[in-house]
């Protein structure tokens, strides 16, 4: 846990102002905050109240480029506002263009989501959730995961290894689109 003391700042403009751990927030008043490693949390105290940050969400698959892609943007859909929705692969790929179509035929767009290495985040954010979505993504992400509170395992079916006519793949991914937002939907229920 890290906590710590902001003194008073006179702030020019948000351009020059200084931030707060992890937060693209200004502060131009004493601050003490509070970030804890073991839930993805900032909370923070200025004369202006408490507030606390997002929780950060990490979804984890093989490729990065289907499932977790739609888990990302779904949670940042739905629940933006409550959490920072991350996504990352053990094997990174291209994000899979039948993915993406999909996700715009249910009004959502995968433009500016790239596919990501767990590798980029592992030890350098703190998550209050790793949710795996794949039995490979279970077994091979590191037992012990620095950072993270909570690790969830939501076992979907791979769409991009789907067969078949156009047609018949599109109907996978619509398929698994489908069931993470329902998952998405529930997990923010909790």
């Amino acid at each position: 846990m890290l906590v710590g003391y902001r003194p008073n700042r006179e702030v020019a403009s948000e351009s020059q102002s200084e931030h707060l751990p992890g937060s693209e927030r200004p502060f131009s008043s004493p601050a003490f905050f509070i970030e804890s490693k073991h839930s993805g949390l900032i909370f923070y105290s200025t004369s202006k109240g408490v507030c606390m940050e997002k929780t950060r969400v990490l979804f984890l698959c093989t490729g990065n480029s289907a499932r977790s892609q739609m888990a990302e943007a779904f949670l940042r859909h739905y629940a933006g506002e409550r959490f920072e929705a991350f996504s990352a692969g053990l094997e990174p790929k291209e994000i899979n263009p039948l993915a993406s179509r999909v996700m715009e035929e249910a009004g959502i767009s995968l433009a500016g989501q790239r596919s990501k290495s767990l590798f980029e985040f592992m030890g350098k954010m703190h998550f209050g959730y790793l949710i795996t979505l794949c039995s490979h993504a279970e077994q091979s992400c590191p037992a012990v995961f620095p950072g993270i509170g909570q690790r969830l395992h939501w076992d979907l079916e791979d769409p991009a290894a789907s067969t078949g006519t156009e047609e018949e793949r599109l109907d996978a991914f619509r398929r698994i689109r489908d069931e993470i937002a329902r998952k998405v939907l529930a997990f923010t229920r909790m």
